[in-house]
């Protein structure tokens, strides 16, 4: 059986490292493990991770505390290198990601029945209508050709060089997904898109107070403050990105779990 490696990158946005951690968790993972690579956190995100989480949960092999902001691409490296030597699949998530239940059998199930280099896990509920499902014994897969920002990846092509860019954000630097996507396409590799049950974008929750200081910083260092003001300006009429609210997953996907 194949064995999974997450690497869940962290920095501020400490509420969102726990919902993510939380539903990984309660979705019963029977063949992966987690490794934190945190980007200097100065919001209480170190000890959320190493007095509850750590030692509660077996599943979080290591953390490993940055001390300052090396960026996410760096920070992916950092965890699969961790994992790489007894992983077969490499994980790349953020902590703005929720899992479903049941979403480590379809990957693995999608890994295996179809030969692929790569899996590109997030579920994007905005972009439903695009999805092109094909029905298997284990699973259900997509196959539209698009950007993700959860990636994973056969152990095997990142020994062979296959790795996010290390770059920093700077102005009009989007991030290292798009330019990682790039390069699995330029090696010619082989994979689709996850469909449910997978990985799920949560609202991003651009106006709430705990994350203000965050966005006007990460947006403000890309040069992308009007496209912040856009989705908060959609968000604040009731019409966020068309992503999952976390009590909406909850409801849905984990009613009789607590969170804590």
């Amino acid at each position: 059986m194949i064995k999974i490696g997450l690497h869940l990158t962290t920095y501020n946005r400490i509420l969102f490292t726990e919902q993510c951690l939380r539903s990984i968790i309660w979705s019963e993972p029977r063949f992966s493990k987690i490794v934190i690579v945190d980007n200097n956190s100065k919001d209480g995100t170190r000890s959320l991770i190493t007095e509850y989480f750590m030692k509660k949960f077996s599943i979080i092999k290591k953390t490993i505390f940055n001390p300052e902001n090396r960026h996410l691409g760096a920070a992916v490296i950092q965890g699969w290198n961790y994992l790489k030597d007894d992983c077969d699949v490499l994980g790349w998530i953020n902590n703005d990601f929720l899992f479903e239940p049941g979403w480590e059998e379809n990957l693995i199930a999608c890994f295996e029945e179809l030969d692929l280099d790569y899996v590109v896990g997030t579920v994007r509920p905005d972009r439903e209508s695009n999805k092109l499902k094909t029905q298997s014994k284990k699973g259900k897969y997509t196959t539209t050709d698009d950007v993700g920002a959860a990636y994973f990846l056969k152990t095997k092509h990142f020994l062979n060089g296959v790795a996010p860019s290390t770059k920093p954000f700077s102005k009009e630097y989007v991030g290292p997904g798009p330019s990682f996507h790039k390069q699995l396409k330029k090696n010619k590799l082989k994979g689709v898109r996850l469909a449910h049950p997978g990985v799920l974008v949560r609202d991003s929750e651009y106006n709430k107070l705990d994350n203000i200081k965050y966005y006007d910083e990460t947006f403000g260092v890309r040069g992308r403050e009007d496209k912040l003001k856009k989705w908060r300006k959609q968000e604040s009429k009731g019409n966020p990105r068309g992503w999952i609210n976390w009590y909406d997953f909850l409801k849905k996907y984990y009613p009789y779990k607590t969170e804590r």
